[in-house]
C-alpha cells in the first residue's frame, strides 16, 4: 500500500529535518546489510571517509565501497550519484533512477529504495552528503529493513546557521551536521589569545567541522565584551572624558573627583587656568596610581597640588580635563596607537590558526564609544567613528589574508534598534559593500517576525540572512517570511538557544514552513496563538485564551464564532486537503461559544430549556474528548439533572472560560492582581478586594456565585467611608445574580467591597477577579507658579490631586498589572520637571536597598528607573532608589553626569521619592509640545517584579515609549 505524500507519509518517517515529497510502500522491504557494496563515483571515492561516515552505525562499520568504473554488473548495492557525476547510473538498469535529476534544487537530492537497492541521486556534491545523512536517519528510524520509498528533498534556506559560545564536540558536531547545518559561528574569549593549547583545540574543532561540509566563522568583538582583555591591558579601554574645576591653597594636595583614570604619563591629564595650558613640574605636580581592571566606582584617586614656584596663585583655580574607566566600560579605544596594533596582532592570529573564509566583527553592542579624549581629539562624529572602527578591523585582516569576508550585526544601523541610541543615524549607508551584514532578532508573537523584517530591509545584505531566538512559531512565521522575500537565498542562525533548542531551528530552515502538519500554521495568525503541533487539549487552550480577549473585548459568542465562519470562507484556498484541522478547530470553537451563549441564556431566565441544552452540549464535548473520562461526564450530566446547575467552565473544560455580558470597553482589560478576603455570615457574604494606589481602574468582575440575589460594589472613599458605586439585583427564573458584571463609568479605588446577599442556602461568592483597563501611556504636565520643595512628599498646590501616571504593567510576553503598583506625579516650572513617586510595597520592611554609591547598578535592587527620549540626542536614564541613591547614563554610557537630583524615604506603603531634572538636560518645550518618556519600577522585596508604565517595555534594542505632555 502506497502512502503519497500526505501528512500519514510524513508522520510515517521521524526524520529531522522533515522531507518534502515522500512515497512509502510498506509491504515491501529491501534488506541493508553490512556488507551491502556502496557504489561511488570515481570523482568521490577519496571522499568516501568523510562523506559515508553517517553510514557507518548502519553498515556495522566502515562501508564496502566501489568505484562506478570497476562494477560491471548491477549487484544489489547502494548507489550514489550527482547531476555532473553520474556513476553507475551510467548503466542502462540504471537509468531511469536519473530521469529528472536535473530540476532538483541546488543541494537537493532523491532517495529510491526498491528491488535493486537505495540509489541516491544529488544536485550536487553538498545534496549527496546531505542525501546520506537522510539515508542514515531512515535507518534510524526502520533499522536495516528498509521499505520501498521515494523521497525528495531539498533546502528551504540556503544559509542554516548556528551560534555557539564554546567549543563544539564530536557528538555535537555530528549532530549539527545530521540536520544539514551550513555555518557555526563560534563566539570566545580565547579568541583574544589564540595560542598554545587553545590554538590547537580550535583548530581542531574548525577543521572536523569543515570535514562536516560546515563553514565556522569566529567572532572577534571590540565594541563590548572586552573584559579579560582589560584585565591585562586596562589603559586600552575606551573611557569617559570630562573636567572639573579645583582650587589649590598652598603646598596642600587635592583629590580628582574620580577614580580610574586612564594616563600612562602624568600628560595625559590636561590641567589649564583660565584656559592657559600649565606644566607638569613647573605649576603642579600629579600623582595617582594606575589604572587597574575591574574598574571599581569607589576606587583610589589621583592627587594634584601647586608648585609654589610656578603660574598657580594660591587659592587659584584650575580646570583639569582627563578620562575615567567606568565600572560599564568594555570597549577598546580605537584611537589608542596600542589598541591598533594589538588588534592588527591578535586578529593576525585568528586568521593565520584557523584560517576562516569569514569572520565575523560582532558591531551589535557598544560598551562606550568615542567618549574619552583620546577620541574626542579626532573630532569624529559618531557615524564617522563607527566606519573607522569597521575600516580599521577590515584594514588589519587584510594584511594578513585579502580572501577573508567580514560580517557584523545590524543592530547599530537600525533606527528601531540601536542607531538613534548612540547618534548611529544613517550610518548604515557608509558601511563598506564589502561587509556582509546580518539581521538579529528576538521575537516573542508570529506577528513579530514580518515587522522585524521590514525594519531591517535596506539596512542588511541581500540576500537576508537572519540570527533569531523564539518561540518555534515566531521562527517558523520568520522562515515564511524569508521564503516570500529572498526565497531559497536567504538564511536564518539559531542565535541564543541551546544547541537542542537550536536544532529545531535549523531544522525548521531546512524543511521551511510547508511541513504537512496537522496544525494549519495560519491559524496561529487568526487566533494569536503559537502553536507547532498540537494536541486537542492545546487547540483547546488556545482558542480559550482567543475567546477570552474576545470576550473581554466586549464580543459576543455568537460574533466570535461568526468571524470566524467567514474568515474560512473568505480564504478556502489556504484549505485544500487540510481543511479537516480548519473545521475541527472550527467545531471546538462552536462548542465554546454556544456554551458561553447557553450560560449568558441561564443568567437572565434560569430555565430549564437552558439546562438541556446544556445536557446536549455536554454529550457533544465527552465525543470530542472521547470515553475516556465517561464517568466524569456522568457526573456532570447527574448534577445538571438533578438540582438544576450550570456547571462552570472550569468543570467542564477544565479551562479558565470568560463569561460573557453585554458591556465592554475601548481600552484593553488586563487582570489585576488581587488577593480577595472573605467574610461569611447567614445570608450574607463580604468579599474585599485591596487594590492598592496606582492600580488600573476596575472595569469588570468575574466571580462563581450561587444563590445570590442581590450584588453590591462598594468603593473606599476619600472620607474613609465605603461609599455604592453599582448594584445588581437577580432575574430570571431563580433571580439569582451570576458573574461577570461590567462597571459603568470604571471603580479606581484602593479597596472595593463586594457584598452579596441571598435568601436561601447554600449563597456563595467565590473565585472572584479583577480586570482592569489599561489607557494609553501618557500624562499631562501643568505648570506649578512655585516649584514644589524637595521633600518626597507630593503636598500642596504644585502637585495635582491625584497621580497622571498609573497602571504599571510587568514586563512580560503575557500583560498583566503589576502586583505593587507605581503611581507618579508630574509639574514643571521655568526651570526643571519635577516628579512624585510612591511605590508601593504590601511588606515595606523587606524592601532590598543597600548601594549608596553613585551610579552603582541600582536597577538590580529597588529602584525607579525615568526615561527620556530626548529631541536629536541620545536618551537619558535616570535611576534612584529609596535610600536617594542615584544612576544616570546617556545612551548607556554610565560615565556620564546629569545635574539632577533626588530625596526618597521610605514609609509604611514602601517608598517614595521627589526627582528633580533641568529643563537644560531634556530641550526646550512650549505648550503644545510632548517628550517622549517612561516609567520603570524595579521591584525587590517581598517578591520581585519588573514593571512599566508604557506597555511592553523591553530591554534595549526594544524601548517602548509614553508621551509627556505640555497642555
Amino acid at each position: 500500500m502506497w502512502l503519497v505524500s500526505s501528512l500519514l507519509a510524513l508522520s510515517a518517517l521521524a526524520l529531522t529535518p522533515t522531507p518534502k515529497d515522500l512515497s512509502v510502500n510498506e509491504d515491501d522491504t529491501f534488506y541493508l546489510r553490512g556488507d551491502t557494496m556502496v557504489v561511488l563515483p570515481d570523482a568521490f571515492v577519496e571522499q568516501r571517509d568523510t562523506l559515508l561516515a553517517p553510514l557507518a552505525p548502519a553498515l556495522a562499520g566502515d562501508p564496502q565501497v566501489a568505484p562506478a568504473s570497476r562494477v560491471d554488473k548491477v549487484p544489489k548495492a547502494v548507489y550514489l550519484a550527482t547531476v555532473a557525476h553520474r556513476g553507475a547510473l551510467e548503466k542502462r538498469k540504471l537509468r531511469r533512477y536519473y530521469t529528472d535529476s536535473d530540476t532538483l534544487p541546488p543541494a537537493g537530492y532523491r532517495i529510491t529504495v526498491d528491488k535493486l537497492g537505495v540509489v541516491l541521486v544529488a544536485a550536487d556534491e553538498a545534496g549527496l552528503a546531505y542525501g546520506v545523512h537522510a539515508l542514515a536517519g531512515l535507518v534510524a528510524e526502520y533499522g536495516a529493513n528498509l521499505p520501498y520509498l521515494d523521497m525528495r528533498d531539498w533546502p528551504t534556506l540556503a544559509v542554516r546557521g548556528v551560534y555557539l559560545r564554546h567549543v563544539p564536540t564530536p557528538l555535537e558536531i555530528e549532530q549539527l551536521a545530521s540536520l544539514r547545518t551550513t555555518h557555526v559561528f563560534v563566539e570566545s574569549d580565547d579568541f583574544y589569545d589564540l595560542t598554545g593549547v587553545r590554538a590547537e583545540t580550535w583548530q581542531r574543532a574548525f577543521d572536523a567541522l569543515r570535514d562536516a561540509r560546515m563553514e565556522p566563522i569566529p567572532v572577534f568583538s571590540t565594541l563590548d565584551g572586552m573584559e579579560e582583555i582589560l584585565r591585562e591591558y586596562p589603559m586600552l579601554i575606551e573611557g569617559r572624558a570630562l573636567s572639573e574645576s579645583i582650587t589649590l591653597n598652598g603646598v596642600e594636595d587635592v583629590a580628582l573627583g574620580y577614580p580610574n583614570i586612564i594616563a600612562a604619563s602624568a600628560e595625559d591629564i590636561v590641567v589649564t587656568i583660565s584656559g592657559v595650558p600649565l606644566a607638569m613640574g613647573e605649576d603642579y605636580w600629579l600623582e595617582g596610581p594606575a589604572i587597574q581592571a575591574p574598574f571599581h566606582p569607589a576606587g583610589p584617586r589621583w592627587r594634584i597640588w601647586r608648585e609654589l614656584e610656578g603660574k598657580i596663585p594660591n587659592g587659584g583655580t584650575v580646570t583639569v580635563r582627563y578620562s575615567i574607566a567606568t565600572a560599564d566600560s568594555s570597549s577598546l579605544a580605537f584611537a589608542d596607537p596600542q589598541a591598533l596594533r594589538w588588534l592588527e596582532e591578535r586578529l593576525a592570529q585568528v586568521i593565520t590558526v584557523l584560517e576562516p573564509r569569514y569572520l565575523h566583527l560582532d558591531h551589535g553592542r557598544i560598551g562606550r564609544f568615542n567618549t574619552d579624549t583620546r577620541s574626542l581629539s579626532a573630532g569624529l562624529s559618531n557615524p564617522e567613528r563607527f566606519v573607522q572602527t569597521v575600516s580599521v578591523l577590515e584594514t588589519a585582516v587584510r594584511a594578513v589574508e585579502d580572501d577573508v569576508s567580514l560580517m557584523m550585526w545590524a543592530d547599530l544601523l537600525s533606527p528601531s534598534q540601536a542607531a538613534s541610541t548612540y547618534g548611529l543615524e544613517g550610518v548604515a549607508e557608509r558601511v563598506p559593500d564589502s561587509i556582509q551584514v546580518l539581521g538579529r532578532v528576538q521575537l516573542a508573537t508570529t506577528a513579530e517576525a514580518k515587522a522585524r523584517l521590514n525594519q531591517l530591509t535596506g539596512l542588511i545584505t541581500t540576500p537576508p540572512v537572519i540570527a533569531a531566538s523564539g518561540t518555534p512559531e515566531s521562527i517558523h512565521a520568520l522562515v515564511q517570511s524569508l521564503e516570500d522575500g529572498a526565497g531559497r537565498d536567504g538564511g536564518l542562525v539559531a542565535y541564543g538557544e541551546s544547541l537542542d533548542s537550536a536544532s529545531h531551528l535549523i531544522a525548521m530552515a531546512w524543511s521551511g514552513t510547508d511541513r504537512g502538519d496537522s496544525w494549519l500554521r495560519w491559524l496561529n495568525d487568526y487566533f494569536g496563538a503559537d502553536l507547532a503541533e498540537p494536541d486537542g487539549a492545546a487547540v483547546q487552550s488556545a482558542l480559550v485564551a482567543y475567546l477570552n480577549r474576545q470576550t473581554l473585548a466586549g464580543h459576543s459568542p455568537e460574533e466570535v464564532y461568526a468571524g470566524y465562519a467567514e474568515f474560512l470562507g473568505q480564504n478556502r484556498a489556504f484549505l485544500e486537503a487540510d481543511e479537516t484541522t480548519a473545521f475541527m478547530v472550527r467545531d471546538r470553537l462552536r462548542i465554546l461559544t454556544d456554551y458561553l451563549a447557553l450560560e449568558y441564556d441561564f443568567s437572565r431566565e434560569g430555565s430549564d430549556g437552558t439546562l438541556r441544552k446544556l445536557q446536549r452540549l455536554v454529550e457533544q464535548v465527552q465525543l470530542m474528548d472521547g470515553t475516556a473520562a465517561a464517568d466524569r461526564y456522568q457526573r456532570i450530566l447527574d448534577t445538571i439533572a438533578n438540582q438544576g446547575l450550570f456547571v462552570p467552565a472550569s468543570i467542564l473544560f477544565q479551562e479558565d472560560l470568560r463569561y460573557y455580558r453585554p458591556g465592554g470597553s475601548e481600552l484593553p482589560l488586563i487582570e489585576v492582581p488581587v488577593l480577595p478576603g472573605y467574610e461569611d455570615a447567614h445570608g450574607k457574604v463580604v468579599c474585599l478586594l485591596a487594590l492598592l494606589d496606582g492600580q488600573a481602574p476596575v472595569r469588570r468582575i468575574d466571580f462563581e456565585g450561587l444563590g445570590i440575589n442581590q450584588l453590591t460594589l462598594d468603593a473606599h472613599g476619600a472620607e474613609g467611608a465605603f461609599d455604592t458605586v453599582a448594584r445588581w439585583e437577580g432575574n430570571g427564573k431563580q433571580a439569582e445574580v451570576r458573574g461577570p458584571v461590567w462597571l459603568d463609568p470604571p471603580a479606581h479605588a484602593a479597596e472595593l467591597r463586594l457584598t452579596a446577599t441571598g435568601e436561601r442556602a447554600p449563597l456563595v461568592l467565590r473565585d472572584v477577579r479583577v480586570f482592569g483597563e489599561k489607557a494609553p501611556p501618557a500624562m499631562d504636565i501643568h505648570y506649578a507658579v512655585q516649584a514644589p520643595p524637595m521633600v518626597p512628599r507630593f503636598e500642596g498646590r504644585s502637585w495635582a490631586q491625584v497621580p497622571q501616571g498609573h497602571s504599571f504593567l510587568l514586563r512580560d510576553a503575557k500583560p498583566y498589572f503589576a502586583e505593587a503598583p507605581t503611581s507618579v506625579w508630574v509639574t514643571h516650572t521655568r526651570e526643571a520637571l519635577y516628579f512624585g513617586i510612591q511605590a508601593r510595597e504590601t511588606r515595606p520592611d523587606t524592601i532590598v536597598a543597600d548601594l549608596t554609591t553613585r551610579d552603582a547598578p541600582l536597577w538590580k535592587q529597588e529602584s525607579v528607573e525615568l526615561w527620556f527620549k530626548r529631541p536629536e540626542q541620545a536618551p537619558i536614564r535616570l535611576v534612584v532608589s529609596p535610600l536617594g541613591t542615584q544612576y544616570d547614563s546617556e545612551a548607556y554610557d554610565g560615565g556620564w553626569n546629569g545635574d539632577w537630583d533626588a530625596v526618597a524615604e521610605r514609609n509604611d506603603q514602601g517608598w517614595s521619592a521627589v526627582v528633580r531634572v533641568p529643563m537644560d538636560m531634556l530641550g526646550s518645550f512650549r505648550r503644545g509640545d510632548s517628550l517622549e518618556m517612561n516609567v520603570v519600577r524595579n521591584r525587590m522585596g517581598v517578591r520581585s517584579e519588573t514593571s512599566a508604565w508604557a506597555h511592553e517595555y523591553g530591554a534595549q534594542p526594544d524601548l517602548q515609549w509614553g508621551v509627556l505632555r505640555f497642555p
